[in-house]
């Protein structure tokens, strides 16, 4: 059965670093909990996953216990560059996501679209994170989500190099569970909750987009 990704950025209040179209990615404690009970709801056969971007420090200030209150667990991909860096996660941070049973996986090094890197600078800067994140949690880190949801053949090519197990992506639908590229569905602030609930229920139909080239504009994509 096909399995439905629900990707979440942030909870709590926006850094304002953001700009005011990119703010509706961080939810409230209270939606994200709407949307939990929604799962629990809902989801009877099993069929929901959850993740997070970016590697913010409300990964474990606010979403873990809140996932720990409802049972479920999570994949956090952590951009490696900024690990230590406010606001952002700590390696103490990562192990005790890694402790309380959740997945770590790589959202790059720098925080960059990869199909504005040269094959050279992409290996590089994919292997190096997926070596620094494999140290902090003394586990593999095999899976990468795509910064921006900006991706070609091209960088999919280099990552199938690398070992690379799963790419998930920010193309909505549902994703195979042995698919190697897996659809995921960005929810905001401004999603409706009847729509994440049909989402989840199975009663709207959310193939994934398959097309050559899903090469997205950076500034429609800041969040990534």
């Amino acid at each position: 059965m096909a399995e439905i990704y629900l990707n979440f950025h942030g909870l709590g209040t926006a850094p304002a670093h953001l700009a005011a179209d990119d703010k509706p990615t961080w939810l409230t404690p209270e939606r994200f909990e709407a949307i939990l009970r929604l799962i629990r709801a809902c989801d009877r056969a099993d069929r929901v996953r959850i993740t997070f971007d970016g590697g913010n420090r409300s990964d474990v200030t606010m979403a873990l216990p809140i996932l720990e209150t409802f049972e479920r667990r999570a994949a956090f991909f952590v951009t490696c560059d900024r690990i230590g860096m406010l606001p952002y996660l700590s390696a103490a941070d990562i192990a005790r996501l890694r402790d309380a049973g959740m997945t770590i996986g790589s959202h790059g090094a720098a925080h960059v679209a990869w199909t504005t890197l040269d094959d050279a600078e992409l290996t590089a800067q994919v292997a190096r994170s997926l070596r620094v994140l494999t140290g902090l949690t003394g586990q593999p880190v095999t899976e990468v989500a795509v910064p921006f949801g900006a991706y070609d053949p091209r960088v999919l090519r280099v990552l199938r190099k690398l070992g690379v197990t799963g790419v998930h992506t920010a193309d909505p639908g549902a994703a195979e569970p042995r698919a190697w590229l897996k659809a995921r569905n960005i929810l905001r602030m401004d999603t409706p909750l009847d729509a994440i609930e049909a989402l989840i229920a199975g009663t709207i139909d959310p193939a994934p987009r398959r097309v050559a080239n899903h090469t997205l504009s950076v500034a429609a994509q800041r969040t990534g």
